[in-house]
């Protein structure tokens, strides 16, 4: 039964009772209420006309008052979910065109998010957006919207304002940015971490990367150790060895080989032998051209860094000069291999040691005992010179047309 119904039935009773009343007003029946000195007596007819009249005021009332919150309180409320409805909207569009890589577009999006509860998250998503489009113009553009709304102080914002910063290459900004943040760097994610290395390492803050490296490297790993994540652990070896590399090619344009040699020596023992900073150390030393330097440190770090590391550098030097000729190493590599012959990792450090030693027959044989299993792009690259130098060229030919 709805409620227009049930007003209905109660107006009618209404109706019924004023039609009924004066034909039932001589009739007998009387009743008398005191309570103190208050007293109220009447006929029967009376009383229950008096608490009709009182129960439809009462009705009359509360629907008076419901219809009122009605409208004038729920449009209000109706316009604040509305207002909700479309701040949501934009940061879920901006949210969606991250996922597809459109920055420019979400970092737009993101700035039409009015609503307090959502405000600062889209704010540092713009920024976030404004970095990743490595647009200087628009990254500077968003950096003044929001600088009208917001004081920046928030370290997630930070991160973003640092970011674009290395992005432009203002790596002195960006190192003044971050002392006047004055951060704790080890209580910081690892994503701030590695921005704290490229912005120290880009301002050759050598004793500063000398003091937190090993630490910072220490949580890095501990944490794709937790998340069981091999992905994790390669992608920050390769941010570490991109990072340090190119500090260090940047360290010998300015300065030289040697003044690098001294800046390496400085380095505690524990950081020297983090393997894609030392990697990154003789890609650099390579870059110039120097070997014997690079043959010291490959022999005397072999024990403790593994026979891969030693590859990874000697593919590393092959690469920049075409060659590696070391014989010092070459006779270490020779003694292990007597003892562990079917090791193809070092079978490939001694392939690319014999073809330096302008043996290429013995290059030969032991490149094909790897090539077909390893299947590395430099490794075949030197398996086809090493035919081509023994006179094999048609074979030569066919191993490099297999490579494309």
């Amino acid at each position: 039964m709805t409620k227009f119904i049930k007003v209905l039935i109660v107006l009618a009773l209404f109706g019924a009772v004023i039609f009924i009343a004066p034909n039932l007003m001589y009739e007998q029946g009387y009743i008398l209420i005191s309570l103190g000195n208050w007293t109220f007596e009447g006929s029967v007819v009376q009383f229950a006309i008096a608490i009709t009249v009182t129960v439809l005021i009462v009705i009359a009332v509360w629907l008076t008052v419901k219809y009122l919150i009605l409208f004038l309180i729920k449009p209000s409320k109706w316009w604040q979910n509305r207002y909700a409805k479309v701040h949501a909207n934009f940061f879920q569009t901006g949210v969606d065109y991250m996922a597809l890589g459109q920055w420019q577009s979400a970092a737009e999006q993101f700035l039409k998010v009015k609503r307090i509860s959502k405000k600062q998250t889209a704010a540092e998503l713009a920024l976030v957006c404004a970095a990743r489009a490595d647009t200087p113009e628009f990254s500077s553009y968003i950096t003044k919207r929001l600088a009208a709304d917001f004081e920046i102080t928030d370290a997630n914002q930070q991160f973003a304002s640092l970011l674009i910063l290395v992005q432009q290459q203002q790596f002195s900004e960006a190192l003044e940015l971050l002392n006047k943040l004055d951060l704790p760097v080890l209580k910081q994610t690892t994503a701030f971490q590695q921005l704290w290395l490229v912005i120290q390492l880009n301002n050759h803050a050598w004793s500063e990367v000398n003091k937190q490296l090993s630490k910072i490297h220490k949580q890095a790993l501990k944490q794709s150790t937790n998340l069981v994540n091999e992905e994790l652990k390669s992608e920050w070896e390769q941010h570490l060895y991109n990072s340090f590399n190119m500090a260090f090619v940047s360290y010998i344009s300015q300065f030289s080989i040697n003044k690098l040699q001294q800046v390496w020596a400085q380095l505690s023992k524990q950081n020297q032998q983090i393997n894609s900073v030392s990697e990154a150390y003789i890609a650099a030393i390579a870059s110039q051209g120097v070997s014997q330097h690079i043959e010291d440190l490959l022999c005397d770090s072999m024990s403790h860094s593994g026979n891969q590391w030693v590859l990874n550098n000697v593919r590393r030097c092959y690469q920049n000069n075409k060659k590696v000729h070391m014989d010092k190493l070459f006779t270490l590599v020779q003694k292990q291999i007597n003892k562990n012959p079917e090791d193809k990792v070092l079978l490939t450090i001694f392939a690319y040691l014999a073809a330096g030693q302008k043996d290429n027959q013995l290059a030969k044989q032991a490149l094909e005992q790897v090539i077909y299993s390893n299947k590395n792009k430099l490794d075949t690259t030197l398996y086809a010179n090493v035919l081509a130098e023994l006179g094999e060229v048609r074979h030569s030919v066919e191993v490099f047309q297999s490579m494309h």
